[in-house]
């Protein structure tokens, strides 16, 4: 019995679209809301090294975090 066929290509492109809906949907001034959460819930050594992103169109915007670990 071969297998079913499964169409990669499609399969992503579905995907994809679900995950960009759900960016285009995101308010990106939860970013303070995520810094706060961060600061509060996570103990972060002081020597960690930090990796961040520029948030692109409506992506939560983790430059108040960044900022914030930076003052410490």
């Amino acid at each position: 019995m071969a297998a079913p066929h499964f169409d990669l290509p499609a399969a992503k492109a579905a995907a994809r679209a679900i995950v960009m809906s759900r960016r285009d949907a995101c308010d990106p001034g939860v970013g303070a809301a995520l810094a706060r959460h961060v600061l509060t819930s996570i103990a972060i050594p002081p020597d960690a090294i930090i990796a961040g992103f520029w948030p692109m169109g409506r992506e939560i915007d983790i430059r108040p975090l960044l900022d914030a670990l930076l003052r410490r």
